[in-house]
């Protein structure tokens, strides 16, 4: 999910917590609460155990002697994880926000109305179909604890892509819509069967070729009609095995928590690229094979 619709104050202000890291015995505080808004269990666990090492240093201040080698490894031990702390507050911040703007939105059913709103018009219902179910990944996405921050990255542009060719699709099948609107095979060969009685009826031989140029040139009509009503035929199967691969990306995302090893992970976004890489090369052949003077 994208933040084009929230302001720079809006991620301004709600990054503030990034300011307790750098300092002194406050530096748990940004995490666990950003952990805790989100519900994202990794970032709790991290702000509990920053918390721990400020807590060790105070505990070993009260029980241990001022010259202990102790002393100077829990010391040690915490000036680290301080550090660690304010570059993992700039680590997590991007998918924070995103997660937050998440969460908002669906609390919030008037900013999905808005966004909805931003749709153009002319998108039609079927598009607008897929755009809510971009919406409905990518906020699965960023809830998600299982998936690498590198493969969220990955991954949505790819979701991107995926609605990108079906647009590409979609604008090939109105293109296709136009020009069968204004044939049709029965009306061509309607027109065809008045050309051949002409033909036999008449005795002059100029006016004969003149006919039969003329069935010849609606044969190729027909021809080129039925070509492209099986190719808007298929185009209309691309569209919906869009939709189908896109319930697909929603179920394995389900899965995905499921899964344990990286190697496993990798294979499946491996599965989401091949789907995407072949869809390209479809559009890439309607491109060139598409005349849409073709009728004409």
């Amino acid at each position: 999910m994208s933040l084009k619709n929230r302001s720079i104050w809006w991620k301004v202000g709600n990054s503030l917590w990034i300011f307790p890291s750098f300092i002194v015995f406050l530096n748990w505080m940004g995490i666990l609460y950003v952990g805790i808004r989100v519900k994202n269990k990794h970032w709790i666990i991290a702000g509990i155990i920053y918390l721990l090492s400020v807590v060790s240093v105070f505990m070993t201040e009260v029980f241990s002697l001022p010259e202990s080698s102790f002393r100077d490894s829990v010391i040690g031990f915490y000036v680290m994880t301080w550090l660690f702390s304010m570059l993992h507050s700039f680590l997590i911040r991007t998918k924070y926000l995103i997660s937050l703007d998440a969460l908002q939105s669906e609390k919030n059913p008037q900013i999905q109305e808005n966004m909805m709103e931003k749709i153009s018009p002319q998108r039609s219902e079927f598009m607008q179909k897929l755009d809510k179910m971009e919406q409905e990944i990518l906020a699965k996405i960023n809830k998600s604890e299982a998936l690498s921050v590198s493969f969220v990255k990955d991954l949505k542009p790819m979701i991107s892509k995926y609605l990108e060719q079906a647009e590409g699709l979609e604008s090939q099948q109105q293109k296709l819509e136009k020009v069968v609107e204004n044939y049709s095979v029965r009306k061509i060969n309607k027109e065809i069967a008045s050309l051949r009685m002409k033909y036999k009826k008449t005795s002059n031989a100029n006016l004969a070729d003149q006919y039969l140029d003329a069935i010849n040139q609606k044969e190729k009509y027909k021809e080129s009609l039925k070509e492209l009503i099986e190719q808007k035929e298929l185009i209309a199967l691309r569209l919906n095995s869009i939709e189908i691969n896109l319930e697909q990306v929603k179920f394995d995302l389900m899965r995905m928590e499921e899964l344990n090893t990286e190697e496993e992970r990798d294979r499946l976004f491996k599965s989401f690229e091949d789907k995407s890489n072949d869809l390209s090369e479809y559009i890439n052949v309607l491109n060139d094979s598409y005349d849409e003077n073709e009728l004409e």
